[in-house]
């Protein structure tokens, strides 16, 4: 995936000369699976009734449809969000909404890991009752000084690493987890999700911010 981020005005000086379009392209990987999810919907054709369609991988991602580069690794997690059944020639898929659920589940996880190291995500932190408690352990504050300091230093040096449960996040940072994974997402599929977590579409839509002053192309490739 590319974007061209950019600010107005901005430029570059590049070998003595001035670049006067000062925009910037950032290519960043994406899962294989986002770009799947579209034509696996539709190859289920599920109506009221019945669960809909096992198909064979070339009747799912036909050529014309579907990159043959990107096919290796669709194959190889596939099995994150479709039921496998061994066919009569080859295996056969079909979606499975349940296992979409979870998968996206642990994409909100990593969205939510990350943009909270950010301090515009960072979900507000209660005080409340702080000072009481503050005065009543001033006392064994210095003695405990030193064991504080250092368990400290070792979890602020893991939080790059560490995955937020998508079970247990706070509202905000979910809601803002959310929004960026929806641009993504079928509306079939990102519904699911909300209602996974008891959301509605209008509880992100009013939450929704201004764009800031960085503004942002998605730059759609082949």
């Amino acid at each position: 995936e590319i974007h061209r981020t950019y600010v107005d005005p901005s430029s570059y000086f590049i070998n003595d000369e001035v670049q006067v379009d000062g925009g910037l392209f950032i290519a960043t990987p994406i899962d294989v699976l986002f770009m799947a999810l579209p034509l696996l919907i539709k190859a289920k054709n599920k109506v009221k009734g019945q669960e809909g369609y096992f198909l064979e991988f070339s009747q799912i991602f036909p050529l014309s449809l579907f990159p043959p580069s990107l096919q290796p690794s669709v194959i190889k997690n596939i099995h994150k969000v479709c039921d496998v059944k061994d066919g009569w020639n080859s295996s056969v898929y079909r979606l499975n909404e349940e296992k979409v659920v979870e998968w996206l589940k642990s994409k909100v996880g990593k969205i939510a890991s990350t943009i909270s190291q950010f301090p515009a995500f960072s979900p507000p932190t209660s005080t409340s009752g702080s000072s009481s408690s503050s005065s009543s352990s001033s006392s064994s504050s210095s003695s405990s000084s030193s064991s504080s300091s250092s368990s400290s230093s070792s979890s602020s040096s893991s939080l790059a690493t560490h995955e937020i449960d998508p079970a247990n996040l706070h509202p905000s940072l979910l809601k803002h987890s959310l929004m960026f994974l929806s641009e993504y997402l079928h509306l079939s599929m990102f519904q699911l999700l909300l209602t996974a977590y008891g959301l509605i579409m209008e509880d992100l839509i009013e939450k929704k911010k201004e764009k800031s002053s960085w503004d942002v192309e998605r730059i759609d490739g082949d």
